[in-house]
């Protein structure tokens, strides 16, 4: 062993805090962000900073996003459009439109979708599959979001469905379809 050379060591704590570079797509992203905000559309910018948290200019976009929902009136009912990101597939998306009577819930995700009209109540909501009685699916809402929790196995035209997760509000309006 005395042929091994002694080197000396530094602790973590007297290393430079360096955060690693921002990586393309994530400045992308917070690119994207901003031109959201700037274009007065904070939900939408603060869904786009949700993919890549960790990025250093995530933080500071989500201090200007925050900045801009401090004095936001957030709507009494769950009326508008959510995002849940699903990876290099895009956004699942959640729309909530109202007649008056039933909440309509649209949703779109992972080559799938379900539409459920569901009676109107703004805390939340169950859709019972009346063709498959092993798909349930738990609708929450919250101001900024809204959860669904499926239970069972759901289908349709375009295969199985997995809705489960939390959803961001990016709206409160519905986007018409052209």
């Amino acid at each position: 062993h005395r042929d091994l050379h002694s080197f000396p060591t530094r602790r973590s704590s007297d290393l430079e805090k360096k955060s690693c570079p921002p990586t393309p797509i994530a400045m992308d992203y917070n690119n994207l962000a901003v031109a959201l905000l700037h274009a007065g559309q904070p939900l939408k910018a603060r869904a786009w900073l949700s993919i890549a948290p960790s990025n250093p200019t995530t933080s500071h976009n989500e201090a200007l996003v925050e900045k801009a929902l401090k004095n936001w009136h957030w709507p009494a009912t769950p009326q508008g459009e959510y995002w849940s990101w699903a990876g290099s597939s895009g956004w699942r998306t959640v729309s909530v439109t109202s007649d008056g009577k039933v909440w309509s819930v649209d949703y779109s995700g992972n080559l799938a979708g379900i539409h459920a009209e569901v009676p109107l109540d703004a805390s939340g909501a169950i859709y019972q599959d009346p063709d498959d009685a092993g798909c349930r699916i738990s609708v929450a809402f919250n101001e900024d979001h809204l959860t669904l929790d499926q239970n069972g196995s759901c289908s349709s035209a375009g295969g199985r469905v997995d809705a489960t997760g939390t959803f961001d509000r990016v709206s409160v309006t519905v986007p018409k379809n052209p």
